[in-house]
């Protein structure tokens, strides 16, 4: 029993010390941060400044992201106002509407149908119809004769 006893003393003798260096830790930090309640509550004391520590950290974490998020954006603003750029360069067929785009795309197909000798009058009635330069009397829908002769069966 002496052997057992001896080594708990040893071990409470330690915990005893450790304790006395925590007390003294919490009254300092209580001392520098003028808080009262250190001395009678210092669970309480602890526990706020835990929570402080934690809205801190978040805080911190949100205003990077926020600083993140702004350089990106700003990257893109930058990238879209090359593009701009670049688009009016080009010529008075590259604006933003997509109209004169979408016109140009039309007359290039029409040329390169022609080309090829295709002839397309419903999708030239619709893209002229699309281009808003449509006029009735210009296309006329083709119609297809009926087939002459009986289906053999």
């Amino acid at each position: 029993m002496g052997a057992f006893a001896s080594a708990g003393k040893q071990q409470l003798d330690k915990l005893t010390t450790e304790l006395d260096t925590a007390e003294a830790s919490c009254k300092e930090l209580g001392d520098y941060l003028v808080e009262d309640s250190l001395k009678d509550e210092p669970e309480k004391f602890l526990a706020m400044l835990q929570a402080f520590v934690v809205s801190f950290e978040k805080a911190d974490r949100y205003n990077q992201e926020v600083v993140l998020l702004e350089a990106q954006k700003k990257k893109r603003e930058e990238a879209a106002s090359k593009r701009e750029a670049e688009r009016s360069a080009k010529g008075p067929g590259a604006g933003k509407d997509g109209a004169s785009d979408a016109h140009f795309k039309m007359e290039l197909n029409k040329a390169l149908l022609q080309k090829a000798g295709i002839r397309n009058d419903r999708k030239n009635l619709i893209d002229s119809v699309e281009s808003g330069m449509t006029n009735a009397g210009q296309l006329r829908a083709r119609r297809h004769a009926p087939a002459s002769g009986k289906l053999s069966g």
